[in-house]
């Protein structure tokens, strides 16, 4: 099933799945039974082989109910292996054609069609997440910077990272008011916290003009923007797995609610060293794992082996 159909409303349901295909001791019927029964009333290891099983299939909101416990887990494994499915989910893929995709595939991944931030707090006019994956980079600075050339092309930095969100988060956003400058004053006003919703997913993704100079690195993916070709440096992600009893210490809390994890290309200068021996929260999976999560959703052997995770996060830190 792929990302879009899984975002179909009937899904959430489950039932309705059910009711059509009877498929006993099938995800559909183990997700049914996750989302039907107490949560308190099924272990923590059952959980999260509910997860395993379904990860792929569910609506984003349904996904973060399904796989708290995993994404929470003690178990660094657990948690690096939860990192994988939310970056193969952000990661399938649909077809651009216009520029020629990824490293000239025709296919781009789905995140490719969500909202960045220009769309979101610098458009008045409602998202289309039906477009298709835009061609034009839309970093997190203003467009005639952008189109006056100032493109990083050594560093990461605020030039060539480029934030997008799913539906869940950009409908919270816009419905909040929290787009605008009036509209922010105008919720604290009557709120004091923003509690963004469960399911909410928002990335920041680093790309790299490529120059004479400054070359992609064999093995990482390129896109043909409008202004200029990019490799592409790796992916921060972030989502909303659960809200706290007290959202105002979301900060402090021990009981997490959100999970971050970034992946790079495996190839980065300094990422080797840096995953094994300044990384603590970090369990590497096998590539027979990672192969096996990636064909779950069609994504094998297209290249996305050659990024990894630097290691999880479920708790802000004070330092």
């Amino acid at each position: 099933m792929s990302y879009k159909n899984a975002l179909h409303p009937c899904f959430g349901a489950v039932r309705c799945e059910l009711s059509r295909k009877s498929q006993l001791f099938s995800s559909y019927f183990l997700t049914a039974i996750f989302l039907t029964v107490a949560p308190n009333s099924i272990f923590a290891a059952e959980k999260m082989e509910v997860c395993r099983q379904s990860w792929h299939q569910l609506s984003d909101d349904d996904f973060a109910v399904v796989c708290e416990s995993m994404a929470f887990s003690d178990d660094l494994g657990d948690r690096e292996e939860f990192s994988w499915f939310v970056f193969a989910r952000v990661n399938q893929l649909i077809a651009e054609r216009e520029n020629g995709g990824l490293t000239g595939t025709d296919l781009a991944p789905i995140w490719m069609t969500w909202p960045t931030d220009v769309d979101t707090f610098s458009n008045a006019e409602a998202y289309n997440f039906d477009a298709t994956p835009r061609v034009a980079l839309e970093p997190s600075i203003e467009k005639k910077n952008l189109q006056a050339g100032h493109i990083g092309t050594a560093d990461p930095d605020a030039f060539n990272e480029e934030v997008t969100r799913n539906r869940i988060s950009y409908n919270y956003l816009v419905k909040e008011g929290l787009t605008t400058k009036a509209g922010v004053k105008d919720f604290f006003e009557s709120n004091s916290f923003v509690d963004m919703p469960t399911g909410s997913i928002e990335l920041k993704a680093s790309w790299l003009q490529v120059t004479a100079g400054s070359p992609a690195p064999e093995g990482a993916f390129t896109f043909q923007f409008d202004h200029g070709e990019y490799w592409w440096r790796g992916l921060h992600i972030q989502i909303k797995m659960r809200s706290l009893s007290d959202p105002t210490d979301v900060f402090y809390s021990e009981e997490p609610s959100w999970f971050w994890s970034t992946f790079e290309y495996n190839g980065n200068p300094g990422i080797k060293n840096i995953r094994e021996n300044l990384t603590t929260q970090r369990a590497p999976l096998s590539e027979a794992r990672i192969e096996q999560i990636l064909s779950t959703v069609g994504l094998a052997g297209f290249g996305f082996d050659r990024y990894g995770p630097n290691g999880t996060q479920i708790r802000f830190t004070v330092n």
